[in-house]
C-alpha cells in the first residue's frame, strides 16, 4: 500500500466496529488514529480479555494494519469495521 501524506485531523462521525450482535462499538474519533490504537480502545470499552495482536480488523475488503493509520484506508463517517 503506498503510503499517503498525512492529512489534517478531521473527525470520523460514528464509526461502527462489529465483533458480534451484542458486542459492538460505535464511537467519533479521529482520523489521525492508528489502527493499533482503535483495537486498544475497542478491546478497553468492551471489556474483552484479548490482545491487540489476536484480532484483525476489516473494512472495504482489507485487513487494517496495526502501523497504518484511518486516514490510510480513506475511512469516513458511518463506515462499519468487521473485528475477527
Amino acid at each position: 500500500m503506498k503510503q499517503k501524506k498525512e492529512p489534517d485531523m478531521v473527525l470520523i462521525k460514528e464509526l461502527k466496529i462489529r465483533l458480534l450482535p451484542d458486542k459492538n462499538m460505535t464511537e467519533d474519533i479521529s482520523n489521525l488514529t492508528s489502527i493499533r490504537d482503535l483495537k486498544n480502545m475497542f478491546i478497553e470499552k468492551m471489556s474483552l480479555d484479548l490482545q491487540p495482536e489476536n484480532i484483525r480488523f476489516f473494512c472495504l475488503g482489507k485487513e487494517l494494519q496495526d502501523d497504518l493509520f484511518l486516514y490510510s484506508y480513506d475511512i469516513k463517517d458511518e463506515m462499519a469495521i468487521q473485528c475477527m
